[in-house]
């Protein structure tokens, strides 16, 4: 496995980890439908069933494995997918099936 194949594996298994939860898969799943959304209609949406300190932390998950991003727009936090964040881990998997239909 070449350098370059080592770190994007990394990078895909941090996120496929942090889609495995089905809480934070929910908030990606929604956030496909959306340009961006407030943490608060984040949490309402899709977390309700969870408090809104642990909807933070699943947020925050999320964006330390690259998929979202957090902005301040005054008393709002605004939460929105990363451009092509997904698209790497699509791209990766693909490439995995490839090698295996190939061996």
């Amino acid at each position: 496995m070449t350098a370059t194949h080592q770190t994007t594996h990394k990078v895909a298994v941090a996120k496929f980890a942090a889609l495995g939860e089905t809480h934070r898969l929910a908030m990606v799943c929604h956030l496909l439908s959306v340009v961006e959304v407030s943490v608060t209609e984040l949490h309402m949406a899709v977390a309700s069933d969870i408090t809104p300190s642990a909807t933070t932390r699943h947020i925050r998950v999320l964006e330390s494995a690259g998929i979202v991003s957090r902005r301040i727009d005054r008393q709002r936090r605004i939460i929105s997918l990363v451009p092509g964040s997904l698209d790497d881990l699509c791209q990766w998997w693909a490439d995995i099936c490839r090698e295996k239909s190939d061996a």
